[in-house]
C-alpha cells in the first residue's frame, strides 16, 4: 500500500512541477494585437472599384467593368479576383462581337 501513495505523490508533485514551468510569467507574455489596421486610401479605391467593377459585369458592361477592375489593380496588385474577371469580362467581350446581329424592329 505504501508503494502506490509514493508513486501517487510522486506523480502529483510532477504534475504540479511541469504545470509551474509550462505557467508564463510576466516576462515572457507578449500581448498580440488582434485588431487590423484601417485599409490605406489605396485599398479603399481598390475596394471601390472592384464592387463597381462587379456591377458593371452584371449588367453586362464588360469594357467598364475591365476598366475598373485595371484600377483595382493598380490599387493593389495581388487581387487575384479583378485579375480573374478581367478574363472573363474578355471573353464575353470575344463572344459578344462573334454573336450575330439581331434584325432592327419594324
Amino acid at each position: 500500500m505504501r508503494t502506490r501513495t509514493v508513486k501517487a505523490l510522486c506523480g502529483a508533485l510532477l504534475a504540479l512541477g511541469l504545470l509551474n514551468a509550462c505557467a508564463p510569467t510576466k516576462a515572457t507574455v507578449t500581448k498580440v494585437s488582434t485588431r487590423k489596421p484601417p485599409p490605406s486610401p489605396a485599398e479603399l479605391n481598390a475596394i471601390k472599384h472592384y464592387k463597381l467593377g462587379i456591377d458593371s459585369y452584371a449588367n453586362d458592361k464588360y469594357a467598364e467593368a475591365i476598366s475598373h477592375w485595371n484600377t483595382t489593380l493598380k490599387n493593389d496588385p495581388t487581387n487575384t479576383s479583378a485579375a480573374d474577371y478581367i478574363v472573363r469580362a474578355q471573353n464575353m467581350l470575344k463572344v459578344v462581337k462573334a454573336a450575330p446581329k439581331k434584325p432592327a424592329a419594324k
